[in-house]
C-alpha cells in the first residue's frame, strides 16, 4: 500500500501539468512531482501503520475519490449535474454504490487489497506518464472567407484597399477616465496622465462612459448587437466550457463590407464562430493556465508553488475542506481557543498573464497591416491578477499579484477596505503598464505609416470591479463608489483627420457605439445598469447616476458601408 498513494497523486499532477503545456522532465515539473510524492509516501506510510481493516479502506475509498476528481474534477461534475439534471435520486444512489463498493473492496480483499492498488495506480500512473503534452498555449486558425455570405457589390471590395484599416482593443476590466475620480490622489494623477496620453494621440475620449453590464459576455454580446437586453444570452450560446458569440452584428456588417477579420481572443469568450460571418484569421489563447506562467521568468520556487497550488486547489474536495477547517475554527473561537491559524483559501486565478503576449503578436500583426483589414484583440489587461508594476516588469513574488477582491472570491462575498485600497494601487500599476503598451501599438502603426489613415477603437466592458460589495442585488443597495467601480468603462476612438476631445456625458458604450459605428440609434436608457444574477429577473435594473447628464453630440466615425464619415459642422445633429 505504500506506492499506491505516491502512484496516485503522481498520475494525477502528470495529467494536470501535461494539460497545461509542461513537460514531465522541466524543472518545475520534477519539483512538483517530488512533492507529490513526499505527500503520497505519508499517506501509504500511515496506511501501512493503520491495523484496522476499517479505516484502511476508508483510506483507499478516499484515495480513490481524490484520484478520479484530480483526473476528472468527478465530484464538480456529478455535484453539477445532480443540481442541473433534476435526476437527483439516481445519481445519489449511484454515488452511494459507488462508495460502498471502494470502501467494500479492501475489506473483501483485506492483504491483497496492496497488490490490487498497486496494479490498479500504477496502471493509472503510466497512462498518464506516456500521455502527449496537450492545451496551454496558443491556437491559430485560419478560415477561407465565405465569398457567398457577400452581395456582388461588397465583394469587389475584398481586400481592395478601398476600406481604412481598423484595429478595435477590448481592455478587460479598464475604467473610464471619470471612474479614476472616485479612487483617491493616486488614481486621479494615472487618470490625468491618460487623458494627456489620448488628446496627444488625437483621441475623442468619453470618459463618463460606461458598461451597463457587471459581466464581459452580457456587455460585448448587447454592445455589438445594438441592443440594451438585461442580458445577452439571445446571442450567445454556451459550449460548456466558453461563451461563444453567435450572433454579431458588428463583425456581420463588417465582412459584408469586405473586411478581411483578424482576431485576438481568449478562450473564455468565442468571436471567432458566428453565424454570418467568418474570420480570416483567428488565435485563441488560454484565459488562465498555469502554462502562462512559463514566459514570465519566475524563480523556479514561485512556478513550483503555484503549479503545486492550483493543482490542491482544483479539486471539488477544496473548498468542501476549507469550509469545515473554518467551520472547526470558529467553533473552538467561542470557546476563546484561538490557536488555530486562518486557512488563506486563495484561487489560483491567471487570467492576465497572457496580456503583454497578446499585445506583442498584435504588434506583429500591424507590422503586415493594411487598408481592408480588420484587428481586434480581447486583451485581458488590466484585469486581475495585476502582476505588472507600471514599468510592465512581472513582480518576481507571486505573493504580491493582488486580485479585484482577497482570494478573487466570489460574487457574495463582502470586501474590506484595506484591501480595497492595496487592489486598487496594484491596479493602477497595471493601468500604467497598458498605457506602455498602448504606446507600442501606436508605435507600430506610425511606423508602418499607417497611423494617419486607421481608425482605432479602444474600450473596456466593464469596470475595475475592485468593489466591497458587488452589485449581485438590490437588497445590498450598491454604494456609488462599487457601482463606478462595477460599471465605469473606458471609450476613447481616433478617426482619421479629426482632431481629438474629451466629452464626460454620462452615457452607455451602447449609446456611443451604436451611432458612432453601426449607424444605429442609441439603444440604451440613461442613468440605467442592470445587476448581475438578481434572484428576481424585475429586480435587474438599477438607477446609476454618473457623469453630466444627457447625451454627447455624437460624429459618426463610419458610413454604413464602413467608409470614414465625413465630419458634420459643429452643432450639426446626426440622422436617425
Amino acid at each position: 500500500m505504500l506506492l499506491s498513494p505516491v502512484l496516485a497523486l503522481s498520475a494525477g499532477v502528470s495529467v494536470y501539468l501535461k494539460h497545461h503545456g509542461f513537460s514531465l522532465t522541466d524543472s518545475e515539473s520534477l519539483w512538483v512531482l517530488l512533492i507529490m510524492g513526499f505527500i503520497g509516501l505519508t499517506i501509504g506510510g500511515v496506511m501501512n501503520v493503520v491495523r484496522s481493516a476499517m479505516a484502511r479502506a476508508a483510506i483507499f475509498a478516499c484515495l480513490t475519490v481524490v484520484v478520479l476528481d484530480f483526473h476528472y474534477q468527478f465530484l464538480e461534475k456529478l455535484n453539477n449535474y445532480i443540481f442541473a439534471s433534476g435526476h437527483d435520486i439516481r445519481i445519489l444512489a449511484m454515488l452511494v454504490t459507488g462508495a460502498w463498493v471502494a470502501f467494500a473492496l479492501p475489506l473483501l480483499l483485506r492483504d491483497a487489497i496492496g497488490r490490487v492498488g498497486l496494479a490498479f495506480f500504477g496502471v493509472v500512473a503510466l497512462s498518464s506518464f506516456l500521455a502527449p503534452v496537450t492545451h496551454g498555449s496558443w491556437e491559430k486558425a485560419s478560415f477561407e472567407v465565405r465569398a457567398s455570405s457577400l452581395n456582388d457589390t461588397n465583394a469587389a471590395f475584398m481586400h481592395s484597399g478601398d476600406r481604412p484599416l481598423i484595429v478595435h482593443l477590448v481592455l478587460d476590466g479598464f475604467l473610464g477616465l471619470d471612474g479614476f475620480l472616485d479612487e483617491g490622489i493616486e488614481s486621479i494623477q494615472v487618470r490625468n496622465d491618460l487623458e494627456r496620453f489620448f488628446s496627444v494621440h488625437q483621441f475623442q475620449v468619453y470618459g463618463g462612459a460606461y458598461s451597463q453590464y457587471f459581466m464581459t459576455h452580457n456587455a460585448l454580446a448587447n454592445l455589438y448587437n445594438g441592443e440594451s437586453q438585461s442580458t445577452g444570452n439571445r446571442h450567445l450560446h454556451h459550449d460548456g466550457r466558453k461563451w461563444v458569440l453567435i450572433e454579431n452584428l458588428y463583425f456581420e456588417r463588417l465582412a459584408e463590407a469586405g473586411y478581411a477579420l483578424r482576431i485576438l481572443q481568449s478562450n473564455h469568450m468565442d468571436f471567432c464562430h458566428g453565424r454570418e460571418w467568418t474570420t480570416t484569421q483567428c488565435e485563441t489563447y488560454p484565459s488562465s493556465s498555469i502554462g502562462s506562467l512559463k514566459r514570465l521568468g519566475l524563480p523556479l520556487t514561485q512556478m513550483v508553488k503555484e503549479i503545486t497550488g492550483s493543482f490542491l486547489t482544483r479539486t471539488f474536495l477544496y473548498p468542501f475542506l476549507v469550509k469545515s477547517y473554518e467551520s472547526v475554527r470558529s467553533l473552538l473561537g467561542r470557546f476563546g481557543l484561538d490557536f488555530l491559524p486562518r486557512w488563506d483559501d486563495r484561487q489560483f486565478i491567471y487570467y492576465s498573464l497572457e496580456g503583454p503576449e497578446v499585445f506583442d503578436r498584435l504588434n506583429r500583426q500591424i507590422m503586415n497591416a493594411g487598408p481592408g483589414q480588420f484587428h481586434f484583440a480581447h486583451i485581458l489587461l488590466p484585469h486581475a491578477p495585476y502582476f505588472l508594476t507600471e514599468d510592465c516588469q512581472v513582480k518576481p513574488d507571486t505573493a504580491d499579484w493582488t486580485s479585484r477582491r482577497l482570494g478573487h472570491s466570489d460574487l457574495y462575498s463582502a470586501g474590506t477596505l484595506a484591501y480595497r485600497v492595496e487592489a486598487t494601487r496594484s491596479y493602477m500599476m497595471q493601468v500604467q503598464c497598458v498605457r506602455m503598451q498602448l504606446e507600442r501599438v501606436f508605435f507600430s502603426l506610425k511606423r508602418a505609416g499607417l497611423w494617419d489613415d486607421t481608425i482605432v477603437l479602444i474600450q473596456g466592458d466593464h469596470g475595475s470591479r475592485i468593489t466591497l460589495r458587488d452589485p449581485v442585488d438590490s437588497i445590498y443597495s450598491p454604494s456609488h463608489n462599487d457601482l463606478v467601480a462595477s460599471y465605469s468603462s473606458m471609450f476613447a476612438i481616433k478617426v482619421p483627420g479629426r482632431d481629438g476631445g474629451y466629452d464626460g456625458h454620462g452615457v452607455p458604450m451602447q449609446n456611443l457605439f451604436s451611432p458612432l459605428i453601426l449607424g444605429r440609434e442609441a439603444p440604451a436608457d440613461l442613468g440605467v445598469v442592470f445587476l448581475e444574477d438578481p434572484g428576481n429577473l424585475d429586480r435587474r435594473r438599477f438607477d446609476f447616476n454618473f457623469g453630466e447628464p444627457g447625451m454627447p453630440n455624437l460624429q459618426p466615425a463610419l458610413t454604413p458601408d464602413f467608409s470614414i464619415a465625413a465630419e458634420r459642422p459643429n452643432g450639426a445633429r446626426p440622422e436617425n
